[in-house]
């Protein structure tokens, strides 16, 4: 046992070492997820839908100006230019694709708990059980949605800039060197454009600085002087944008956010310690004894542990000022809605605790030292088996539909995505159903949804009143625009789906879907010239065939015959299984002989 234990050395080597234990690990248990697709939830609003824009190196500044969404729309989205930026670049470098957007979360993932470690070493924790404690971590299965998830990325990318704000300001605080302190400023700005929880830095600095009984108010102060230009700028450029605030502070909201954090604690609580059968997320969940007990017991022997001061007090209440700070600001949004993801920052509170408290029985009780050991393997082998299995429910949109839909059926996002599942199977009566029960919970929120399946049902009437409510309430306008499109379409009324097209399209310029869906208005107009110009436009950001293959289609009604035949023969190059591609180039070779 004593060997085991020894693994871990303390010299410089044994931190790379552990790096690379810990990425071995973490891509053998996730690296599955490379394959995943992108999900309907966030991940095609954060990437694929909107390429057009974040394909432009043009657009990069931009991106500070617009929500995370790059909506014009207030009330939908969150201001996170830093997210943004991440998948911008992503795309900039190696095109669209889910297999690096899902390499990048894991990667992410990584060095979320890797400087982690380096950060908690720096308060003088036994470097071998922390260690351990990470890699039970890092495979801990309410994390999973981590790596599988893209949209989770906003919380990996927090904790490597908080972490890196933390490390850095620890240095500063030690060694008193001015690049320190530059770089502690530049992380903290970093983490507070990454995502609004941030800010929860100002509150655990001074807490963080008792720890280490280094508190110099000059050093807060100075420190604090230049967080004021940074957060001046940031609520200019939030002002700017535009953005919402989605917490207005009566009595009502007080009690109802009240609620959701004594649930959310009480959930988020047991499935740290007891991960079994993690769902995708809980809405308008309640606990039940159970687990109102394990986090009543987890509350009451912290107590103990202070009172008795089994462990370094400081250093107990800072990790329970880190769990509670970074958990809090989820409950701002007044839906009482789960996501373990979020769990990732506040964990390194949890460990921080559990690590004191190992080693003070360690210390105690050295012969504990096997059982710990003994305890760490079976519980890993637990964790990986239920993370394994939890990665699978983020594979591909169906998957994480209908395991949400398991675990959050009153959920508005999971009845729409089961209405959109029925869609797919032409059941539009049974897809009506679930749109009517999500827009029973958000008000005119899938209006355009319900309408779309009026037009399948070709209830041309019902759904154009719809569609204009949905305008006159500006609630995702350049949908409902692209919807009066196709409405008028299917009445053969080409002149004013054009009319409504352009509008879709001029409302959000960078949609691919409103970019398509102008084309191919310009193509019933007989207007190929423009269309042709749209799809070599976005040929520009994706080598697509289709694209390929519709300016050939154009080209062709202009009787430019050796264009068509080029354009024809490059879809058929990038996708030769396409009948549709292959025939429609045999097609012009014949007519061309």
């Amino acid at each position: 046992m004593k060997n085991v234990f020894t693994l871990f050395g303390k010299s410089i080597n044994s931190n790379i070492f552990f790096f690379i234990l810990l990425t071995g690990i973490v891509f053998s248990l996730y690296g599955k997820a490379r394959d995943y697709e992108f999900i309907y939830l966030d991940d095609t609003r954060l990437v694929s839908s909107n390429i057009n824009f974040i394909s432009d190196i043009k657009n990069l500044p931009k991106l500070f100006v617009k929500s995370c969404y790059y909506t014009t729309d207030t009330k939908d989205g969150y201001y996170r230019p830093v997210l943004s930026l991440s998948f911008a670049l992503e795309v900039l470098l190696f095109g669209e694709s889910s297999k690096v957007s899902h390499t990048t979360n894991i990667i992410l993932y990584i060095l979320s708990i890797y400087l982690m470690y380096v950060f908690l070493l720096k308060l003088n924790l036994n470097r071998i059980i922390l260690k351990l404690s990470l890699l039970l971590l890092a495979v801990h299965p309410a994390l999973a949605s981590v790596s599988a998830w893209i949209a989770a990325r906003n919380d990996s990318l927090l904790a490597v800039f908080v972490f890196l704000t933390l490390i850095s300001f620890v240095s500063y605080i030690e060694k008193n060197k001015i690049s320190y302190f530059w770089l502690t400023v530049y992380f903290f700005a970093v983490s507070i454009f990454t995502k609004e929880s941030g800010v929860v830095l100002i509150i655990l600095f001074p807490v963080l600085l008792c720890c280490l009984s280094k508190f110099e108010f000059k050093n807060i102060l100075k420190l604090y002087s230049a967080f004021l230009g940074i957060f001046i700028i940031y609520f200019i450029l939030r002002k700017f944008v535009g953005i919402s605030s989605w917490f207005s502070f009566n009595l009502k909201n007080v009690v109802i956010m009240l609620k959701n954090i004594f649930i959310g604690f009480v959930i988020y609580i047991n499935k740290l310690l007891i991960p079994a059968d993690v769902p995708v997320c809980l809405f308008d969940f309640l606990p039940g004894i159970f687990s109102v007990a394990v986090a009543a017991a987890c509350v009451i022997f912290l107590i103990i542990v202070y009172y008795k001061n089994f462990v370094n007090r400081k250093f107990l209440l800072f990790g329970i000022s880190f769990f509670i700070f970074y958990l809090l600001p989820t409950f701002f949004i007044l839906q009482n809605l789960i996501l373990f993801h979020r769990l990732l920052l506040p964990s390194a509170g949890m460990v921080l605790i559990f690590v004191l408290l190992i080693q003070k029985i360690i210390k105690c009780y050295p012969i504990s030292k096997k059982y710990f050991l003994f305890l760490f393997a079976i519980l890993f082998i637990i964790f990986v088996r239920g993370s394994y299995i939890q990665a699978d429910k983020f594979k591909d949109n169906t998957a994480f539909t209908v395991n949400g839909y398991k675990s959050a059926p009153s959920y508005h996002v999971f009845l729409n995505g089961i209405a959109g599942i029925y869609t797919d199977m032409k059941d539009y009566d049974n897809a009506l159903i679930f749109l009517y029960k999500a827009e029973e919970y958000y008000n005119g929120y899938y209006i355009n949804n319900i309408a779309t399946m009026l037009l399948y049902q070709k209830k041309f009437d019902q759904a154009e009143v719809l569609l204009k409510k949905s305008i006159n309430i500006n609630r995702h306008k350049e949908i409902a625009y692209a919807n009066l499109s196709l409405l008028y379409e299917e009445k053969q009324d080409y002149k004013k789906s054009l009319e409504y097209a352009k509008k879709a399209y001029d409302e959000n310029p960078y949609n691919i879907d409103l970019s398509v869906n102008l084309a191919r208005k310009y193509y019933l107009n007989k207007q190929y010239e423009q269309a042709i110009k749209i799809y070599k436009d976005l040929l520009k950001i994706k080598k697509d065939a289709g694209y390929y293959y519709s300016i050939g289609v154009l080209y062709d009604k202009l009787n430019s015959k050796e264009q068509a035949f080029e354009y024809a023969n490059k879809a058929v190059d990038l996708d030769g299984r396409n009948e549709k591609y292959r025939n429609f180039a045999k097609h012009l070779a014949v007519k061309d002989i």
